[in-house]
């Protein structure tokens, strides 16, 4: 289980892992320009050696590289007037946590992008930062994917700590304490239209997708919510008007680290949110971060309620994915109107599973 509460708009990460270094692989994905590096790593995350003590490795800090104020010093809106956005930013980070890479949402749609207007276009990109507390400075730049004259949509700019860490099943076999993340976001309003046209090829891997909304009833609150759990003098399901839950399971099982698909047509997943009432997510699934498809859409929109539990449910071919894939689910906070503004909803992401076949 994940468990979201309000957060600061501080865009600041500490890390804290177990001590122990292993080599994984690394994915296939446009590196800007910079070193690859090894990444420590356990066996596994979840089981703690009775000898082994936290180990402070990094921090990390991401955001807009000159931010635009109104006249009251609030963070103004960028403004789109056709053609490439381009957002001047900048990173700085210390230990592992300079391996990072970077997915954008606009309006919660993944946005595929480029490094000073160069290069690939894709959905993420990855630095390995040379030197510790150096600011970095790039820019993001895309054409919209969405958008129309008068809109002003959020722009979420999302770090995922070691993106290129992907477990190899020989020395490791989980993702630990990597692909956390961390979000900043801003606001573009739109002067004209964007003129996006799709570019990036998606892989159609999704069929049967499904998102409904049921009951919450005693079983999924026995199942799902640790009503033992103390936060502020209240439970875990008494928190659910200002806090966010996710769940996820796949074919009837909570899986952490991995999953032999070698012999197996299809993954079911079903994937479940409950919490903040009158929040609305837009729901991305990817693999190797980019995201699939069913052949026609790339995201969800999941409705939170009362006493309710939004799910979405789908089935994955196995055999359009990759021999090793990192696969996880983003959601994207996308309609906040019935909620309270001191309540700041970012968005939320699964861990990251490793799906692998066997190979000689």
């Amino acid at each position: 289980m994940k468990r979201y509460v309000k957060m600061s708009l501080s865009v600041f990460l500490i890390l804290f892992m177990l001590l122990g270094s292993l080599t994984g692989c690394q994915t296939d994905m446009p590196e800007a320009d910079l070193p690859t590096t090894d990444n420590p790593f356990v066996d596994d995350p979840f089981e703690q050696n009775d000898n082994s003590t936290p180990n402070f490795l990094g921090w990390l800090r991401h955001g807009a590289a000159d931010s635009i104020l109104d006249e009251n010093g609030l963070r103004a809106a960028y403004e789109y007037n056709g053609g490439k956005f381009e957002l001047d930013y900048h990173v700085t980070a210390t230990g592992s946590a300079k391996n990072v890479g970077f997915l954008l949402f606009l309006d919660g749609i993944p946005q595929p992008y480029q490094i000073n207007g160069e290069g690939d276009m894709d959905y993420m990109h990855t630095f390995s930062l040379e030197e510790d507390d150096k600011d970095y400075r790039f820019s993001f730049a895309f054409i919209p994917v969405t958008g129309s004259a008068g809109d002003t949509l959020k722009l979420s700019v999302v770090s995922v700590n070691n993106a290129q860490f992907q477990p190899d099943m020989k020395t490791s076999t989980s993702y630990g304490f990597y692909h956390d993340t961390l979000e900043s976001y801003f606001t573009i309003q739109f002067a004209t239209d964007t003129d996006y046209s799709e570019e990036k090829e998606r892989m159609a891997a999704l069929s049967s997708v499904g998102v409904a909304t049921k009951d919450m009833t005693s079983d999924f609150v026995n199942t799902y919510l640790d009503t033992g759990f103390i936060v502020d003098g209240q439970t875990t399901e008494e928190r659910l008007d200002d806090a966010v839950y996710e769940f996820i399971n796949y074919n009837g099982e909570t899986v952490y680290d991995n999953i032999n698909i070698s012999d197996i047509d299809t993954v079911h997943v079903v994937y479940q949110m409950v919490g903040t009432p009158g929040a609305v997510y837009r729901v991305s699934i990817f693999a190797n971060h980019r995201p699939l498809t069913n052949g026609e859409i790339m995201t969800w929109d999941m409705a939170l309620s009362k006493g309710k539990v939004a799910v979405l449910e789908t089935d994955i071919d196995v055999s359009l994915l990759d021999d090793f894939t990192t696969f996880y689910v983003f959601a994207c906070p996308v309609d906040t109107v019935g909620v309270p503004k001191s309540n700041v909803l970012l968005g939320v992401k699964t861990n990251s599973v490793l799906l692998y076949k066997e190979t000689d």
